[in-house]
């Protein structure tokens, strides 16, 4: 393979190959995301079950090897061409976070934001969310969020956080926020929004669960995604540092479980953030590998 492609035995890292699988689907958008695909009434519906049964076991075979989920490609002519930063329905990421049966969610409280960037520029993004301790009285920073808002969310809160009483007028961190974080503004406590991410990670600037699992990295949420506003709860409602440490310790319960190739990726992943944190980069980029996920994905967080 190194003869075949000129200076790949000089690249570092290592390669292995890709598992795939094929499978005939009338419509693909159809099982794209796997939620509803079989609760059509529509003859079509019992053609796309093969291919729906297929592609979750594939995914869930991929979460067993502690992969972060597969892709789905189309193969029928020039649909099967990867566009960079276009959304099509032609390559679809298919991750663990997607899946509702595969996730935990997590209720975070909205402590400060970027301005943002490009088109979205004149609204706040990401945003810097937090887990409140009711033992310190703190709110402990967990992540950067700026994937599942819509523009209308964005408009939104750009009018409501830009003012009392949600704006910090002073622009000084409150005392009672434990974050390494360096947000444009910060926001007092006064929403609280359901997140559901990918994975648990230590991180050396979120301090959520500080100390709990590590002495001195607090516990992060990964790939993070806005899945509504919680209106029925204040902000002394939110998830705490011990459900955030619970979480934490299932999953390290499941990658105990899969042996040497959990282990080895749960290394790398850490080689890679520990390498992120180095670079403080532009002010979108979230710390805990959002930035590659929006680098490949282009426009996703969006929508």
């Amino acid at each position: 393979m190194a003869n075949a492609l000129p200076g790949l035995s000089r690249m570092p890292g290592r390669l292995e190959p890709a598992r795939s699988v094929e499978v005939d689907a009338p419509r693909l958008e159809q099982y794209a995301g796997l939620e509803g695909a079989g609760e059509q009434n529509a003859d079509e519906d019992d053609r796309l079950l093969p291919a729906i049964e297929t592609v979750r076991s594939f995914m869930l075979e991929s979460l067993d090897a502690a992969c972060e989920g597969v892709m789905l490609k189309r193969l029928d002519g020039d649909k099967s061409r990867y566009s960079p930063s276009k959304r099509s329905d032609c390559w679809l990421k298919l991750k663990k976070d997607y899946c509702e049966n595969l996730r935990d969610s997590l209720d975070l409280v909205p402590i400060g934001a970027w301005f943002g960037q490009g088109r979205k520029a004149g609204w706040y993004s990401p945003f810097l969310l937090a887990v409140y301790d009711p033992e310190t009285e703190t709110y402990q920073s967990m992540c950067r969020c700026m994937s599942g808002f819509t523009d209308e969310f964005y408009r939104t809160r750009r009018e409501n956080f830009g003012k009392p009483p949600s704006l910090v007028e002073s622009g000084v961190k409150p005392p009672v926020y434990d974050t390494l974080e360096q947000p444009d503004v910060w926001f007092n406590p006064t929403e609280v929004w359901e997140i559901r991410g990918a994975d648990l990670t230590l991180s050396p600037k979120h301090r959520a669960a500080a100390g709990a699992r590590h002495e001195e990295r607090g516990i992060s949420l990964r790939f993070p995604r806005f899945i509504r506003v919680r209106d029925d709860k204040n902000a002394e409602d939110a998830s705490g540092p011990e459900e955030v440490a619970s979480l934490f310790d299932a999953q390290q319960s499941r990658y105990d479980g899969q042996g040497e190739s959990a282990t080895r990726r749960l290394a790398e992943q850490a080689a890679l953030d520990a390498e992120a944190d180095k670079d403080e980069g532009d002010s979108d980029e979230d710390d805990n590998g959002g930035d590659r996920e929006a680098v490949f994905d282009g426009d996703e967080e969006e929508r």
